[in-house]
């Protein structure tokens, strides 16, 4: 990591831009972005969030109070899933162009308790925009070339710095940072972060963890009954065979680019 080349990157991209914006979740690898942008000028936040469990906003509802941020929301185009051998990868197509996207993943686990999100009533059947506009030329981003990806990355490629992306061009400034430079920089300049998530690993405040149940969506249930935990009886499974998952991802690779949300990790 070469901190004044990350700089430089992010000046040359604000002097060319007329409508700047930073996709933040406020986790760790966000708020370090944030801060290096909003060093060089005011730039407003695209922020992602689902209509419930609130208190996974709590953290960055707070930041936005205390940096006095303007904040944008938007409605998702489309929410859809993959699954691939066992592995399965929840996400949100955001429109940027007549046939370009931007592309959230959503880390769901599974469900553990009374609460938690159906994913058909509150992901796949939640109000979406098929058409929306994407105001902003350029759209910084904090995902690393470290970052673990699942199904939206070219095995062995690299992550451009800089890419076109219908009507915005995506920023990386932070691509050959390590979590460990990200730690350092936090610390350098005391940047808020969740101390509950990245400290003690409890993800119950983290906008990128929801508990999910998708048992009528396995691919290993494919043609069978399913027992609904919200509707407390069998219902048919709405599940699609991995043929179907493989096709689909061919289908969208081509017209998407990957935001990451951040994964899991263990008490720092």
């Amino acid at each position: 990591m070469n901190l004044e080349n990350t700089r430089q990157l992010i000046r040359e991209q604000l002097a060319v831009s007329q409508n700047p914006v930073v996709a933040c979740s406020f986790g760790k690898d966000a708020i370090v972005l944030l801060h290096l942008c909003l060093q060089e000028r005011k730039v407003p936040v695209l922020y992602f969030k689902l209509p419930k469990f609130q208190e996974k906003n709590t953290h960055a509802y707070q930041v936005m109070r205390e940096w006095d941020l303007e904040v944008f929301e938007q409605l998702p185009y489309t929410t859809s899933y993959i699954q691939i051998d066992g592995e399965r990868e929840v996400f949100e197509l955001y429109r940027t162009g007549r046939q370009s996207f931007l592309l959230l993943a959503i880390s769901t686990k599974p469900r553990d308790g009374d609460r938690y999100l159906c994913a058909i009533d509150d992901l796949f059947c939640r109000p979406h925009a098929a058409v929306q506009d994407y105001p902003w030329d350029v759209t910084f981003i904090g995902h690393k070339a470290c970052d673990p990806l699942k199904f939206f990355s070219d095995s062995g490629r690299s992550l451009d710095p800089v890419m076109d992306n219908g009507h915005t061009r995506q920023v990386f400034p932070l691509a050959d940072w390590t979590d460990a430079d990200i730690w350092a920089y936090i610390h350098e300049h005391k940047l808020p972060y969740d101390r509950a998530r990245y400290e003690l690993g409890d993800l119950r405040g983290s906008p990128d963890h929801y508990p999910t149940c998708m048992d009528c969506l396995d691919s290993a249930t494919v043609g069978q009954p399913v027992m609904c935990p919200k509707q407390k009886t069998m219902i048919p499974s709405n599940a699609r065979d991995e043929a179907y998952h493989k096709q689909f991802l061919e289908k969208f690779r081509e017209v998407t680019r990957y935001i990451h949300a951040e994964q899991p990790e263990g008490v720092s």
